[in-house]
């Protein structure tokens, strides 16, 4: 390995370095992204499902007040059994109704027309107890609140009717009051026909006597069955189908999977008692009823139970909370009772996924620090040497020699370096006949300057004798630059050249020799043609230049011309000889053509 090429070594050595702790540093973004991914999707995933578990539990509430206004139509007990299968068919999410005695006792049973209710077969579940001691208590004493609250309820409801009388008899049946003691008597007559409901949660024994496809527990909603008399004549229950709540646990946990989250559980929760209604395959139950959810519904790692645990409270309308609270029997705070959906990733799917990203990682520093080991030995064969012989041809340029070709045939970096030498050494010869055209152009206008028209003047008068000079000069032109500012004239300048430019031949040549002065040379022509051309353009000026540069129209642009014939041998002389009739000119009026051919010359004008 020679000099250079230990050289390149060094000084590439850093970047097996920053190799390696970049893949560190996208190692830890790469865990981070993860962990947020988890936390993103499965709070999403959770927050949404709790939202649409609520309006399931939700539309089930109003449900079972449906089915309680078709039942308790004052009918006896027979009735009231035929009228079940009508009362079940308002309810899309009960698997059954159940009519019960006042011990609880089941008299009849009806089946949903729901999908899980399509393949079991009917048993005859008469005669079994329904609810536990605690449901029959809770039944009893809503029965019992309802002849208490009958007395006031009707009192009340006589009241406000005398109200609604009393607001006919004066016209009034359509006022905002009137239609807000209608709504009073209307909520009073439900409630005085319909006892307060019971919700409870009752146990897998006494779901799986009544022949249900699933056997888990569920939730009953229950009211006592008052006759028309108000006398209890038994209770009746609409069993929750549990399957309906399964599917949506089940479209959450898929929700998960398809975002790669693939060990985890989702569940339901009883806040009070921490019990899982679900079953899991990560969570401890036990270790979840010890420790608890989460505080907050953000994502927590758990070292406790071993994983991520998310947990967002079902949210349950506040005219139903209460009901949950009073069956509850206990005396807990309310954000103590309802649901909790939760949804916990196993400690080993943040492992595995750490792993996974690990190997990646590694792969990659690996490849990439292969791949330097590579180029550091391609470099030291195949750049050192060209590097060198490209140093030499470098030198040959700095001393202005030509440079040799014979790395213009490579097709690899060290190729393109050397034809941008090369292109280099073509541009600088370009530049320099750009700044030749440059040195005899005017910046402004882009017509000769005054050295350029001399030079091409002379070349002129070699192989021509006649030859006409003008010299051109824009009338009041510091006028239009004080009153309409310097960017103006410059406009006046340029419109000019470009209207000279238009009327005079081919071979002329025009140049600008002052600030508004130009000269027009024009080779083959006798006084009179060109006189002629510069009337032509002493009018078109005079009627154009003015309007197209929209100064007005009370300002007209014009311009003094002073013409002559190139009949010495300097050019310079030939100039003088113009401008003194230029001069003339001015002095005479301006907007005019005045010609000499000799320095005592009074000449004639064009006006």
């Amino acid at each position: 390995m020679n000099r250079l090429s230990f050289k390149m070594f060094l000084i590439l050595s850093p970047l097996a370095l920053f190799v390696a702790i970049f893949g560190y540093v996208y190692y830890q973004a790469r865990i981070n992204l993860m962990v947020e991914h988890i936390r993103q999707s499965s709070q999403l995933a959770i927050a949404q499902g709790a939202k649409e578990i609520s309006h399931y539990i939700d539309r089930r509430f109003s449900e079972f007040d449906l089915v309680s206004a078709h039942l308790a139509q004052c009918q006896d007990e027979h009735v009231v059994t035929e009228r079940m299968e009508d009362a079940i068919s308002f309810a899309s999410g009960f698997s059954m109704l159940l009519l019960t005695d006042t011990k609880g006792s089941i008299i009849d049973s009806v089946f949903s027309a729901n999908k899980s209710n399509r393949y079991i077969l009917r048993q005859d579940i008469s005669g079994l107890i329904a609810y536990d001691a605690f449901t029959k208590k809770q039944l009893s004493l809503s029965y019992q609140q309802w002849l208490i609250d009958q007395p006031i309820n009707q009192a009340k409801e006589q009241l406000v009717y005398e109200k609604l009388q009393k607001l006919k008899s004066r016209g009034e049946e359509n006022s905002i009051e009137s239609r807000e003691l209608r709504n009073q008597l209307n909520n009073l007559r439900a409630i005085k026909s319909l006892p307060r409901p019971v919700v409870s949660l009752m146990p897998a024994e006494y779901i799986a006597q009544l022949g249900l496809i699933f056997d888990s527990e569920t939730y009953f909603l229950s009211r006592p069955l008052v006759d028309c008399a108000g006398e209890l004549k038994g209770y009746y229950t609409a069993v929750l189908d549990r399957t309906l709540i399964e599917d949506q646990i089940f479209e959450i946990k898929s929700t998960l999977v398809n975002d790669n989250i693939n060990q985890v559980d989702v569940s339901i929760m009883t806040k009070l008692n921490r019990r899982l209604l679900m079953p899991t395959k990560y969570l401890n139950a036990e270790a979840l009823k010890e420790y608890g959810p989460n505080a907050t519904a953000s994502p927590w790692l758990r070292p406790d139970l071993g994983g991520v645990l998310i947990n967002q409270d079902i949210y349950i309308s506040p005219s139903w909370g209460h009901r949950f609270t009073r069956a509850s029997g206990l005396n807990v705070a309310q954000h103590e009772l309802g649901l909790c959906l939760l949804a916990f990733i196993d400690i080993e799917e943040l492992n595995s996924e750490n792993r996974h990203i690990l190997r990646e990682v590694l792969a990659y520093v690996g490849a990439a620090l292969i791949v330097f080991l590579l180029l550091t030995l391609y470099l030291a064969r195949y750049v050192g040497v060209p590097i060198e012989r490209l140093r030499r041809q470098a030198k040959a340029l700095e001393k202005g020699k030509s440079i040799r070709g014979e790395l213009l045939e490579r097709k690899d970096e060290i190729g393109e370096l050397f034809a941008a030498f090369y292109h280099m050494a073509e541009a600088i010869k370009g530049k320099e006949q750009q700044l030749t055209v440059l040195a005899q152009q005017d910046s402004l206008t882009g017509v000769l300057n005054r050295r350029a028209l001399i030079e091409a003047a002379n070349i002129q008068r070699r192989v021509n004798d006649k030859i006409g000079v003008c010299m051109m000069d824009l009338d009041h032109f510091k006028t239009i630059n004080d009153e309409y500012g310097h960017a103006a004239g410059d406009k006046v300048l340029k419109a000019f050249c470009q209207l000279v430019s238009q009327e005079i031949r081919q071979q002329d040549l025009f140049g600008r020799v002052g600030g508004e002065e130009f000269c027009l040379v024009l080779p083959d022509a006798n006084l009179a043609q060109t006189l002629l051309i510069a009337e032509r353009i002493r009018l078109s000026a005079e009627m154009v230049l003015g309007s197209v540069l929209e100064l007005g129209d009370d300002m007209k642009v014009t311009v003094s011309i002073g013409a002559t014939l190139w009949q010495c041998s300097n050019f310079e002389r030939a100039l003088f000889i113009a401008d003194k009739a230029l001069y003339r000119a001015k002095h005479e009026g301006r907007n005019q053509v005045q010609h000499a051919l000799t320095e005592d010359d009074n000449g004639d004008y064009y006006h």
